[in-house]
């Protein structure tokens, strides 16, 4: 019988990596089942950048927030949209977010509760060969707004923008620089 080995990783898991194995077909979120997922959304919609926004076809949206790192779990809590919830325009961005997940490396994301993770937020870990597991389940927010049909096609344009300037970055011809000595 041949003993199998897994190839280990030699560097961590990228934000990229993770927001792919977040959506990817048959994941927990799967793009192709809702109707827009939005990588770092902000641009006028939400009052802060959301690492990964999801709106499902029923109008319903969830937000993910990715960590790295313990230093950028901790960091987080300095952010306004946590730290301002009072705000009129925080609570505004607040009420369309159904669910909010916070994700990372399993490894990481097993260490939640020494970050302080509030109690209604999920924590979904992602192992290295992609696998994404609920570590912790997001509770449904109280008094959360559906998105209206203006508002989701507003987030589809958002995301279409995005995916255009992609391309632009990825297909631009490099400018030559030319040295002035």
């Amino acid at each position: 019988m041949a003993v199998i080995y897994k190839k280990k990783r030699s560097k961590p898991l990228t934000a990229r990596e993770i927001t792919w194995h977040l959506v990817k077909r048959h994941s927990l979120f799967d793009f192709r089942t809702n109707f827009v997922c939005i990588s770092n959304l902000s641009w006028g919609f939400l009052y802060w950048e959301a690492d990964l926004f999801i709106v499902n076809k029923s109008g319903y949206a969830q937000e993910i927030e990715i960590k790295l790192s313990k230093s950028d779990w901790l960091n987080d809590k300095k952010k306004a949209k946590f730290v301002h919830l009072d705000r009129k325009s925080i609570k505004t961005s607040w009420n369309f977010i159904k669910q909010f997940w916070y994700a990372a490396p399993i490894e990481l994301a097993k260490q939640y509760e020494s970050f302080g993770v509030k109690r209604r937020f999920g924590v979904l870990g992602v192992h290295e060969d992609g696998h994404v597991e609920v570590v912790k389940q997001a509770i449904i927010r109280k008094n959360y707004t559906k998105l209206n049909p203006e508002q989701m096609l507003y987030i589809a344009r958002l995301a279409s923008m995005r995916a255009w300037k992609t391309y632009q970055r990825e297909f631009r011809p490099k400018k030559k620089r030319i040295s002035l000595k």
